[in-house]
């Protein structure tokens, strides 16, 4: 008996005691890796200068607190002359350029916090690991939190980022030559209130995956990015994979990609954009399914979201085989793009191009995906730039053409344009199986049946040129059924109720994209669109709620 109650007091004081972290102090600009090292699980590891500490530092405690309490942010950059943890010792395994693993501060542990610091990697060489990316912040674990922190990655190679999170299982890839045997899930990680700067942005994928392949299904990875800036020379956003994350309220400013380097590109994966900006010339936004992708069409949903961008001679947005939701969006190419007399392929503000991918990826890598793709856009202002040298310019551009890399395609779809305000050189265009737009046709092969195309209670205008035909080549709304399906069928097409180059009469200029409060400028006064949506209130981005005509004076609709 005296035994079990000793037992019991025992237990008691293990639990009481574990459950009080402890607080362990760093000052003068050293010493912030032995801290960690001294921690236990769920202690916090507190900064209380300025200062800038010089270490290659890796946080492998779960639950640990790693917090700069002084008024301006510590430094954190890295040294890159070690090689830590799991992805070290597979780095080292595979043969690393050199004897670092380039990966910043380091975190390999799950329930991580870290707030409040400048975190860096300047000196890291030409994607100098045996994975050949360099980052500023690499996250290998789940449940992690990196709050109020600006995040500077290096600029050397195209690989180099500020941000790595995703390397999944280890063990499931094609790693024989690796004694690395274990690896982890990286799920609902949350990076918040960030700035996020460097040759490339924040990739979220499975280099192992990608890279090296694997016997297993590929890990499924998600987290949120939230209140964040992305100021980047190449892609400011990567997404590779199985992976579903959230970005709100983020900001993709003036970042100097190009046409083929997209300020966001997206190589499968779901993903939901709310309240977000990506604005300034040079770049696009892309989409595409991608090898290890998933075993069915990536989704896309983006709600309030104001995408102000593009290059001459490109689009604004470039979708492949996929399903898309637009809601309550401006998307437009006002500074300066979507005029397809540049290009092989007519283009468009939004531009579906599916059967694309089958060039890049090779036709095995469809085979798996879903019967039917989908682009759905409610309550939207999609906006050419329109003029003299753009007379072409296209608002929704669906090129369902037949890829002439291996003959693939087209595949099924579902396209619904309602309650939205297009204005462009030309509104809407579909081409369901044309091949003019081709470098060469395709024989033999037609369209697949099974499509539906929903056109209605939109308002599709040409405010640059008034005089331009309303109909044939360059008609408002054109959908190009020319070419004969393979059972002699044709898709079903529902256009109706469209208002044809009504003047919304905006209140602002929607030329100006550099405006902070672009969203104003397509606040409109004609009182036609202001019960002409399909639920009988506004139409346009700003079309929810409805305003009575008889409440507004003058009638200048949400003011």
């Amino acid at each position: 008996m005296i035994q079990k109650i000793l037992f019991c007091i025992g237990l008691t004081v293990l639990i009481v005691s574990g459950s009080f972290a402890a607080t362990i102090t760093v000052s003068g600009g050293t010493g912030l890796q032995a801290a960690i090292d001294s921690a236990n699980p769920g202690d916090t590891v507190e900064v209380t200068d300025s200062l800038t500490y010089a270490e290659d530092v890796l946080v492998n405690k779960d639950d640990l607190v790693l917090v700069c309490t002084a008024i301006d942010p510590a430094t954190i950059e890295a040294q890159n002359n070690t090689l830590r943890g799991d992805l070290g010792q597979l780095i080292a395994d595979l043969g690393a350029p050199s004897a670092n693993d380039e990966l910043g501060l380091y975190i390999e542990a799950d329930g991580v916090t870290v707030d409040h610091f400048n975190i860096v990697n300047r000196t890291a060489g030409a994607g100098d690991n045996a994975l050949g990316r360099a980052c500023a912040l690499n996250v290998h674990g789940s449940n992690n939190t990196v709050q109020n922190c600006a995040i500077i990655g290096p600029n050397n190679t195209n690989n180099d980022c500020a941000v790595q999170i995703g390397w999944g299982d280890i063990s499931a890839g094609n790693l024989t030559q690796s004694t690395v045997a274990t690896g982890r899930t990286c799920n609902n990680n949350t990076l918040d209130n960030c700035h996020f700067m460097g040759r490339q942005g924040v990739h979220l994928h499975d280099v192992v995956y990608e890279d090296f392949g694997a016997t297993n299904p590929q890990p499924t990875m998600n987290g949120l990015i939230s209140n964040s800036t992305f100021e980047c020379v190449r892609r400011a956003l990567e997404t590779r994979g199985d992976i579903g994350w959230t970005f709100d309220n983020c900001t993709w400013i003036h970042p100097a990609a190009t046409t083929t380097d997209s300020a966001i590109k997206s190589f499968g994966g779901s993903a939901t954009y709310n309240n977000c900006r990506v604005h300034g010339a040079g770049h696009r936004i892309s989409f595409q399914p991608g090898a290890g992708g998933g075993s069915d069409y990536p989704t896309t949903v983006m709600n309030n979201c104001i995408i102000c961008a593009g290059q001459p001679g490109d689009n604004v947005i470039l979708m492949d085989e996929g399903n898309y939701v637009f809601t309550n969006c401006i998307i437009s190419a006002s500074s300066g793009g979507s005029d397809p007399a540049m290009n092989f392929f007519n283009n468009g503000v939004l531009h579906c191009r599916p059967a694309q991918i089958d060039g890049s990826w090779g036709a095995g890598n469809n085979a798996a995906l879903g019967a039917t793709w989908s682009l759905d856009v409610d309550h939207c202002d999609i906006m050419g730039d329109g003029g003299p040298s753009a007379n072409f310019a296209t608002g929704i551009y669906i090129d369902n053409v037949p890829d002439f890399f291996n003959g693939n395609g087209p595949y099924p779809y579902l396209v619904t344009v309602r309650d939205s305000i297009i204005l462009a050189n030309q509104g809407i265009v579909v081409n369901a199986g044309e091949v003019i737009q081709q470098l060469f046709a395709v024989p033999g092969v037609n369209p697949s049946p099974g499509s539906t195309i929903t056109v209605e209670n939109n308002a599709v205008i040409d405010l640059f040129d008034p005089e331009a035909p309303k109909l044939g080549s360059q008609g408002r709304i054109q959908v190009d059924f020319s070419t004969n399906w393979t059972d002699g069928s044709s898709p079903a097409l529902f256009p109706g109720n469209n208002l044809i180059d009504v003047d919304p009469e905006y209140i602002g200029n929607v030329l100006d994209c550099s405006n902070p409060d672009y969203a104003t400028a397509f606040i409109y006064r004609n009182e036609q669109m202001s019960t002409y949506a399909s639920d009988g209130g506004p139409i346009g981005s700003q079309g929810t709620p409805p305003v009575p005509p008889s409440s507004v004076d003058g009638w200048e609709l949400y003011q």
